[in-house]
């Protein structure tokens, strides 16, 4: 942390507690008399009843070290702040990730504020503990046109940042959009550390999306980016790729994978007395989770689907909506041998995963998809295309549902392949990959990696 003589803040545990100065800036005086004098209690910090705070008690503060509950030093009364450009309106799987997240470092003991956005359409919930919400009339995480929206999002961020800079331990970035932005600017005037976590591998990567030129600031934009983040994150192997062909430091990259809550997904029967066996010969299960949007190749996949001739009895669910949904509907209705079922958006997916066989998930921009790792854990073999984190997910490397190419044909072979598969052969494949998953993607995991990092850029 840059800064000059120490501060002083009193924790709850009623210890002070010294802190850097962070030494204050033109920009910084100003915004500070701006919203005191413009706007009060506007942009102002309102006082935040935290829902756990990172050192409970005194029992808390004299722990290990080395125990998980809370960050380095012990007694740092400050927050980590999430920022993400969007909570709850879709719960894509960045959204689920950094709920997760969220959840599993309150409950270590950390104090954690969300920061995000307020769109026109969206009810915020009435209950909502520890997220802050600014307005913007589009989605920030949109560019070209809708960037302006953005831009008046990042603003009253930025400004709230200023304000409550003494507060705030670190900026942790959940999929680079103009959030990255505003956590680089905060790096480089306040000396804030930054975790920017990459969501997206491959072509379509998040530094490449940053660096288009509807975001308007290219390639100087996308290195301000990289050089003031403190602590980078991939996800999954080829993200890492990335993040070092675009010149980030190997020592700043770290690698955490995507958690699932195990609570959830063990709750699913596995092996001999799974009662999908029992189903499966009647009636073979596939599911597509996700929005119905182009990204996803929603159009494709339940294309493919129709166009399978005779074969075993096989049903086709649809789990979620988006732009696609009309478009969808009347292609399921040409469907002969398939029966394609639009369930909408579910609010519990593991309920639907207990009774299906496969999922199909064909997306060519992924990183480490939330509805794969619920699925796996849960029993469900993927049709998957070759992308980005898909193939860190499977622990083989012969195995045979990844599709060559996102076409419906293409997708059709694979789904008539997978139809054909015997029920024994399913079931040790089923079991192999859940037992797989479970190992490698517990949430409880993944809260340990990132507490033993922010630890890390508490002692720098």
């Amino acid at each position: 942390m840059r800064g000059g003589p120490a501060a002083a803040l009193l924790h709850p545990t009623g210890t002070m507690i010294a802190i850097p100065k962070v030494e204050d800036t033109l920009l910084v005086r100003w915004i500070r008399n701006m919203s005191a004098s413009r706007w009060p209690g506007r942009f102002v910090a309102k006082t935040v009843v935290p829902t756990s705070v990172i050192v409970r008690d005194e029992a808390s503060a004299n722990a290990d070290p080395d125990d998980s509950s809370g960050i380095v030093p012990k007694g740092d009364g400050r927050i980590v702040v999430m920022l993400t450009c969007q909570y709850n309106e879709i719960l894509g799987g960045a959204e689920k990730q950094c709920a997760a997240l969220t959840a599993g470092l309150r409950s270590a003991g950390t104090n954690v504020e969300v920061v995000t956005s307020r769109v026109p359409g969206f009810d915020v919930p009435e209950h909502e503990p520890g997220v802050r919400r600014f307005w913007t009339y589009s989605p920030p995480q949109l560019a070209g046109r809708h960037l302006p929206a953005g831009i008046v999002w990042a603003v009253q961020v930025f400004v709230w940042i200023a304000i409550n800079r003494r507060r705030i331990a670190i900026l942790h970035c959940h999929q680079l959009r103009i959030n990255a932005y505003v956590a680089a600017l905060a790096h480089a005037a306040f000396g804030i550390p930054t975790v920017m976590k990459l969501g997206v591998g491959g072509e379509r990567n998040d530094f490449t999306i940053i660096n288009q030129r509807k975001y308007l600031f290219g390639r100087r934009g996308t290195r301000f980016v990289i050089r003031n983040s403190t602590k980078v994150i991939a996800i999954a192997s080829q993200i890492r790729a990335d993040c070092l062909a675009w010149g980030v430091p190997e020592a700043r990259i770290e690698s955490v994978v995507n958690g699932v809550d195990l609570s959830r997904a063990a709750a699913v029967t596995i092996g001999a007395a799974d009662p999908r066996i029992a189903a499966y010969d009647e009636l073979r299960r596939f599911v597509f989770v996700g929005r119905l949007s182009p990204e996803k190749n929603a159009e494709a996949i339940v294309g493919a689907a129709a166009a399978l001739g005779a074969g075993p009895k096989m049903q086709l669910d649809l789990l979620g909506d988006g732009p696609l949904t009309e478009r969808i509907d009347l292609l399921r209705r040409d469907s002969t041998h398939v029966e394609i079922v639009p369930n909408g958006r579910v609010d519990d997916v593991f309920v639907h995963l207990q009774h299906m066989h496969f999922i199909v998930l064909v997306s060519w921009s992924e990183g480490l998809s939330n509805a794969l790792l619920e699925a796996v854990s849960s029993g469900v073999v993927p049709i998957l295309s070759d992308a980005s984190g898909n193939r860190d997910v499977i622990p083989f490397p012969d195995y045979p549902f990844f599709v060559r190419d996102p076409s419906v044909a293409e997708i059709a072979r694979v789904l008539d392949a997978a139809r054909q598969m015997a029920v024994e052969d399913w079931r040790a494949l089923s079991e192999q990959l859940a037992v797989a998953a479970r190992a490698q993607f517990d949430s409880r995991h993944v809260c340990r990696s990132y507490i033993d990092i922010y630890r890390g850029i508490a002692k720098q």
